[in-house]
């Protein structure tokens, strides 16, 4: 995991068999899943995926890694999912954005329910992760894939390593200077 960006998706798929059938059917036989792989033969692209039964404490990440972002009804989506697949992509989200929209849009319309990168925690909801993703703001890519946290001496950053960079934190009781 430490070597790549790691997106979890719990869906409505009753089985592998009914993943594949959503995904060639939602795009059209654009893209198709094989074994451990999720391609785009016309783009001559691909992902790792992992496909997974449900996992019973999938809406608890996601209502923790929202950050009471997430609206009761997509969590309550997730607390019914079916299963869950997991997109495996080289690290550096920037160098990646374009690939990581690509396969999160197919899954989004195959039935995934929202998304959560396992190399932060943070999750989102559709809306919200296309937004961020598709923005050419840097900040809004930092949002995207950053999870901010306190707790009684510091606040510090989780995910900067997938910009490459090391996370970081700092004194939550600190005087700003004054000009």
């Amino acid at each position: 995991m430490e070597n790549e960006i790691i997106v979890c998706i719990p869906g409505t798929w009753e089985n592998r068999t009914k993943f594949i059938e959503s995904v060639i059917v939602s795009t059209k036989g654009d893209f198709m899943f094989a074994g451990m792989i999720l391609a785009h033969p016309k783009g001559n692209d691909h992902v790792e995926l992992e496909f997974y039964d449900a996992d019973e404490q999938m809406a608890e990440a996601f209502a923790y890694g929202g950050q009471g972002k997430l609206s009761n009804a997509t969590l309550d989506q997730i607390a019914q999912h079916r299963s869950v697949v997991y997109l495996h992509f080289p690290f550096d989200i920037v160098s990646q954005k374009v690939r990581i929209v690509k396969f999160t849009e197919v899954l989004s319309k195959c039935g995934g329910v929202a998304i959560k990168l396992e190399t932060s925690g943070i999750a989102h909801d559709w809306e919200r992760w296309f937004e961020l993703l598709r923005s050419d703001n840097p900040f809004d890519t930092y949002c995207g894939g950053v999870v901010l946290v306190g707790d009684e001496q510091f606040y510090y950053s989780c995910g900067m390593h997938n910009f490459g960079l090391p996370d970081a934190q700092i004194s939550n009781s600190f005087d700003a200077p004054t000009v």
